[in-house]
């Protein structure tokens, strides 16, 4: 066992206990110790003993083995006392930005504790590991305590969860689902929305003792460092959100309204039948889309908006073009750039039917 110890290490939170004082050289001076009780297992008769060969002092100089085998002890039950907190909390540490609180002030425990081991006596050991098991469970508390508030903020509760829910199927959202057929409106926009409300995560389920054997939640597996609405809070996401889609619609009516209004879209409004050129007639006059949104009204749309050609121009390849090697640009040339580049994006097309879309990202 003692060997097995010795070739596996004794190890605690990365510090190797064997360098202690009173464990010099501890192999060599255990199999040495080992090969002296064998070679004396032969005197095994009062008879035999008669003809021991060895001297008191050669035995007793095997007593720094023995003793060096009681440390192993108290060595190897130190660590199976401490190591699963330490572990606990190394793995805790990584869960946590490396600036937060509780990563400092564990760093700097962890930090004293192993000053503290490499004076240490290893013989009592056993007599302190008490006192540092309540130091460490004392950081894993903290730990838990500031996990659990993070993990509230970042996370959606009961009733934000019946939010988000409402909000996925709220009408706004069917509204621009249906105008989305339309070419001329930025759907992306509407993509990436449905994609960030539907990434807000739900969990009500943490509680501290779940965190006793792992620091992440086992629900939603919740890890500050890789959730930014922890930065703001997912129940503001939500507030946010709500506001947000107010906006998308108001913006995707102004769209609409302004290319309905436009000379193209008028002529083309004469070719539709009095049912269908009535309610976007009374969409020019009252500038509101009509609730619910029929089909009848999205078709009659699309038919007065066909004629119009759109042109998506995306973030990052505008900033491409616009984009100046060598120096700096006069506001005449950055213009002239900026026309070579929409020239070359309506190439072989009316310009008074063109209409230009921007996309944050590609569709």
């Amino acid at each position: 066992m003692a060997r097995q110890t010795m070739n596996a290490g004794l190890s605690f939170w990365g510090f190797d206990l064997l360098t202690l004082p009173g464990i010099t050289d501890p192999i060599a001076v255990l199999d040495e110790a080992k090969n002296f009780f064998e070679s004396i297992q032969v005197y095994s008769t009062p008879g035999k003993l008669k003809n021991f060969r060895y001297s008191a002092q050669e035995v007793t100089a095997y007593e720094k083995a023995i003793k060096l085998l009681g440390n192993l002890d108290l060595l190897r039950d130190f660590v199976m006392t401490l190591s699963p907190v330490a572990s606990w909390l190394s793995t805790a540490e990584t869960v946590l930005a490396v600036d937060h609180d509780w990563v400092k002030r564990m760093k700097i425990a962890q930090r004293d504790l192993l000053d503290s081991l490499r004076q240490a006596d290893v013989t009592l050991l056993s007599s302190q590991a008490q006192g540092i098991t309540a130091k460490l469970l004392q950081l894993k508390k903290e730990y838990s305590n500031a996990y659990i508030a993070m993990h509230t903020k970042a996370r959606l509760g009961v009733n934000d969860d019946k939010r988000k829910a409402a909000l996925l199927n709220d009408s706004r959202i069917q509204t621009l689902n249906k105008l989305s057929v339309i070419d001329l409106m930025p759907r992306q926009q509407l993509g990436d929305f449905q994609n960030r409300l539907a990434g807000l995560k739900s969990c009500f389920a943490l509680t501290e003792q779940n965190l006793d054997s792992t620091p992440v939640c086992p629900h939603c597996g919740f890890r500050p460092l890789l959730n930014e609405s922890i930065m703001i809070g997912a129940n503001q996401m939500i507030e946010r959100m709500d506001t947000e889609l107010d906006a998308m619609v108001a913006g995707w009516s102004v769209t609409i309204l302004g290319n309905l209004k436009d000379p193209i879209t008028q002529a083309n409004m004469d070719l539709l039948r009095s049912d269908d050129r009535q309610p976007l007639e009374l969409f020019i006059r009252s500038g509101e889309l009509p609730e619910p949104l029929d089909n009848n009204f999205v078709h009659a749309l699309k038919e007065v908006l066909s004629g119009l050609v759109k042109v998506s121009v995306k973030a990052k390849d505008l900033e491409k073009a616009l984009q100046v090697h060598g120096g700096a640009a006069t506001p005449g040339e950055m213009k002239r750039r900026f026309e070579e580049y929409i020239d070359q994006l309506t190439k072989g097309k009316d310009p008074a039917k063109v209409r230009i879309v921007i996309e944050s990202k590609g569709e």
